[in-house]
């Protein structure tokens, strides 16, 4: 079950970044969500601290037109907290085992490789050949 998201909308012309958490509300606070949204405005350079949440009963997400709210979804980074999971997810947390605040810096951390990777394979365009590994030798 989608519960909120951190969005932000750069400007520069990409799709909407987002992160999608799925669970019950006891898995999902809104002070979790807070944790990851904060973490997110102090590491995310590129967010400009620009990082909030959205929930059902925001007005920010009552105007999302039908066609963004797909595009969030399809395009969205998907965390699953709980044990039980209805969908597909990038990350998948049991919130018995990881606090809350250790829970939002995974994600933070997590979901801006993704991102970065994501950006790169955009600028790259398709390959013929496997990416370049480069080895470090001491």
């Amino acid at each position: 079950m989608l519960h909120h998201w951190p969005i932000d909308r750069a400007g520069r012309g990409d799709a909407a970044r987002a992160i999608l958490l799925h669970g019950g509300a006891r898995e999902i606070s809104e002070h979790q969500v807070r944790q990851i949204a904060d973490y997110l405005n102090e590491f995310d350079s590129d967010g400009e601290g620009r990082w909030t949440t959205m929930g059902p009963a925001s007005a920010n997400y009552r105007r999302l037109e039908p066609h963004a709210f797909a595009d969030l979804i399809r395009d969205g980074f998907h965390v699953g907290i709980g044990s039980r999971i209805g969908c597909p997810c990038h990350l998948i947390f049991d919130p018995d085992l990881l606090g809350p605040e250790s829970i939002a810096h995974m994600v933070g951390d997590i979901f801006l490789d993704w991102l970065a990777r994501q950006h790169a394979s955009t600028l790259e365009g398709p390959s013929c050949c496997p990416p370049h590994r480069r080895t470090l030798v001491r």
